[in-house]
């Protein structure tokens, strides 16, 4: 697709998204130059304070999955941040499946 990944703004807790998706597969984001080392700093920094993942989406309105290769598999993907001094670490988890807890029914 032409169109770029879109930011939702949804930010969900590094600890519920563990307990409700399986992550498949990880991907991570580096920078080219001093100005977009600059820009994945800020943002890994701003992940990080907030302890939570950020999820992005594919399509013109950012409401479906990104597909990492032509004729792949749909994911859901989080971003993660992590930063130590002055080095940083911005991670793409995918995620192709969530966890439902079963329903229970007491008799």
């Amino acid at each position: 697709s032409d169109v770029p990944v879109r930011w939702t703004g949804k930010f969900i807790k590094k600890e519920e998204a563990i307990g409700r998706f399986v992550f498949t597969m990880t991907k991570q984001l580096v920078h080219i130059n001093g100005l977009t080392f600059d820009f994945l700093f800020k943002m890994a920094a701003d992940l990080q304070k907030k302890d939570s993942l950020l999820l992005l989406r594919a399509g013109e309105s950012g409401d479906e999955p990104i597909v990492m290769n032509r004729g792949g598999k749909q994911y859901n993907a989080f971003l993660e941040g992590r930063v130590k001094g002055q080095s940083y670490c911005l991670l793409l988890h995918l995620s192709n499946m969530e966890l439902k807890r079963p329903e229970v029914h007491l008799v």
